[in-house]
């Protein structure tokens, strides 16, 4: 499976008086070679969860209306909860998660992210394996890093993907250069999240978490209900190809010149 994309948006919100990492990557390689291959490039400096919440609004909004496929990299402090804003508000995994989802469902599941933030990998954790994907893929560090390692990484990422169109190479390109970081697009997600569903103490924990919405609570008569459908899923395949089908959106992505 692959994927389209037309422009790169850059959305940084840094304390005042720290590194802002993202407005060199922007300056120093996206919009260069941006530039180069005739794609859009944006850089957006945000302080607020309301300037946060309005942008990705603005972009599910060009994606609809606009045609807009992007490739959203988001360059803010984050940690195991969720990422962290110039005023301080912190963005939970889960809520980011839910975001993306609408975006990447106008997209029709176009949309690749790269969080450069500590733990920024940890939103794989968020992603709900019965709806759809809220991204195609994602790369993302798996550890507190600092502003160097993030820079350096992102710039051999960016320098290869643009260049070349092949995400794939890129990750590997930036994994020679700092070793910890996580990539992986929908599929791999998916697979990877059914394996767990062998193990009935991960599987209850997950299922404890969804039972939290009103989706599940209308959907499954009770909990036990919910853990037993998870646990299905590593045995029964033509459950797991009906899941996987909509996880993935339903859709095959055409050839295009971009992405070979």
């Amino acid at each position: 499976m692959k994927f389209e994309c037309n422009s790169i948006v850059v959305v940084e919100s840094i304390p005042t008086g720290q590194r802002l990492t993202g407005k060199e990557l922007f300056d120093d390689i996206i919009k260069i070679k941006c530039d180069q291959k005739n794609l859009g490039s944006t850089y957006v400096d945000i302080l607020s969860s309301v300037e946060f919440f309005g942008l990705l609004k603005d972009i599910c909004y060009k994606a609809k209306h606009e045609a807009l496929l992007p490739v959203i990299h988001f360059e803010m402090h984050g940690n195991k909860s969720g990422l962290a804003l110039k005023n301080g508000e912190i963005i939970n995994w889960y809520s980011f998660v839910d975001l993306l989802r609408k975006i990447n469902i106008t997209c029709r599941n176009n949309l690749f992210i790269s969080v450069s933030a500590c733990c920024g990998g940890f939103i794989q954790d968020e992603i709900d394996i019965m709806n759809k994907s809220p991204f195609y893929g994602f790369i993302g560090p798996a550890r507190d890093i600092t502003p160097k390692e993030l820079y350096d990484s992102y710039v051999v990422f960016y320098d290869a993907f643009i260049l070349e169109g092949n995400v794939s190479l890129a990750s590997r390109r930036l994994n020679e250069v700092c070793k910890d970081f996580n990539y992986a697009n929908c599929e791999v997600i998916f697979d990877d999240l059914v394996k767990s569903f062998r193990n009935e103490e991960a599987t209850r924990e997950l299922a404890n978490v969804l039972w939290q919405t009103s989706e599940y609570n209308d959907k499954y008569h009770s909990i036990e209900d919910l853990t037993k459908d998870l646990m299905s899923l590593a045995h029964e395949k033509e459950k797991l190809r009906s899941y996987r089908k909509n996880f993935c959106h339903h859709r095959e992505i055409p050839n295009n010149e971009f992405y070979k």
